[in-house]
């Protein structure tokens, strides 16, 4: 029994750096982890932010952009242009091409913001009023498209994205 005593008590002989030196090891380790940590989160933000940036400056740049936002805003203000839009397989002119191609891009950008492509708070201070007002526009329109052309999934991103937005505008009283 003494011999397991004074076993048990050797730890009193032992040198101090024989008990820091690992410590520091895992302490050092959890310091650099941590640090790492955070410089991925990091550059995972600023990638996402410039994805963001580079997609609405293409937006608000881009001539081609903006002559489709154009015709775009005359049609859905046209009054009953949105009961004539025409989904044509392989047809690239008209303006019905014009409608559904520019809901096309909403629906695309709003499935980067789901899924975290794109910084959803960044976009909305650069198109929360527009993309709510034209989801407003053509939301009754979507359901009425799905039946038509039995795709049930068309278009609802932009709506998931269209109704959060205009919750958030109407909350802000912003929006009525």
């Amino acid at each position: 029994m003494t011999d397991q005593f004074t076993a048990f008590f050797d730890f009193a002989e032992l040198n101090i750096t024989d008990v820091f030196a690992p410590m520091a090891i895992l302490l050092s380790a959890s310091v650099a982890m941590g640090i790492a940590t955070w410089q991925i989160r990091t550059q995972r933000r600023l990638a996402k932010e410039r994805i963001t940036w580079d997609t609405m400056f293409h937006r608000f740049t881009d001539r081609e952009a903006l002559e489709a936002r154009q015709r775009f805003d005359e049609l859905i203000y046209h009054q009953d242009f949105l009961e004539e839009v025409q989904i044509n397989d392989g047809e690239t002119e008209g303006d019905s091409w014009v409608i559904i191609e520019y809901l096309n891009q909403y629906e695309l950008l709003c499935q980067g913001i789901r899924r975290g492509v794109l910084d959803e708070d960044m976009a909305k201070g650069f198109l929360r009023g527009r993309l709510v007002r034209d989801y407003r526009k053509c939301s009754g329109y979507f359901v009425k498209w799905r039946k038509e052309f039995d795709y049930n999934d068309l278009y609802c991103d932009f709506e998931y994205i269209g109704k959060r937005w205009f919750k958030y505008l109407r909350a802000k009283g912003l929006m009525r």
